[in-house]
C-alpha cells in the first residue's frame, strides 16, 4: 500500500509543475529588489532609490531592473521597442510603495527629483496622480503618452 501513495504524491507533483509550467504572462511576478546588489540594466547605477525603480520581466526568467521609468524607455528606444517582448512591466508606486502593473498605473511627470532626472513617477490611482500632479508643476499621463514626451 505504501508503494501506491508513493505514486500517487509523484503524480500530483509532477501534474503541478506541469500546470505551473503552463500559466501564461500573468504568472510573472514582481521580483524583490536589493538596493546592495541591483542594478539599473540601462544605465548600470545601483538601485538606490527604490520609489523610482521598475521592472520588465519576460517569460524566459530574465529580469531587468531599472532606477528610473526614464531609464526604461530609454532602453526600449535603443533596442528597437524590447517593451512588446516583455511578459510583463511593474513599477514600484511612488505613493503606495507597492508594485504597480504597467496597465494598472499612472505617471505623473513634472519637477520632480528622479535618480536620472527624468521626473516621471508611477502613482497608484487617479486622484493621488491628479494631486502630485498639482504639487509638483506636473501632467498625469498614460504610459504611452510618457513614452511619447520622454526624451522628446
Amino acid at each position: 500500500m505504501g508503494n501506491k501513495w508513493s505514486i500517487l504524491i509523484l503524480l500530483v507533483l509532477l501534474f503541478g509543475f506541469v500546470l505551473g509550467g503552463c500559466q501564461g504572462k500573468g504568472s510573472l511576478a514582481p521580483q524583490p529588489v536589493d538596493p546592495s546588489l541591483d542594478i539599473c540594466h540601462k544605465c548600470k547605477m545601483t538601485l538606490v532609490d527604490v520609489a523610482f525603480v521598475g521592472q520588465c520581466l519576460y517569460e524566459n526568467g530574465q529580469v531587468y531592473k531599472f532606477d528610473d521609468i526614464g531609464c526604461m524607455i530609454n532602453y526600449f528606444k535603443a533596442n528597437n521597442d524590447e517593451e512588446k517582448n516583455a511578459g510583463a512591466i511593474y513599477f514600484m508606486g511612488y505613493d503606495s510603495k507597492e508594485w504597480l502593473e504597467v496597465s494598472e498605473a499612472y505617471f505623473v511627470k513634472g519637477n520632480m527629483a528622479t535618480p536620472m532626472s527624468s521626473g516621471i513617477v508611477a502613482i497608484s490611482t487617479n486622484s493621488e496622480a491628479q494631486s502630485l500632479a498639482d504639487r509638483i508643476e506636473g501632467k498625469v499621463l498614460s504610459w504611452e503618452e510618457v513614452k511619447d514626451v520622454h526624451g522628446s
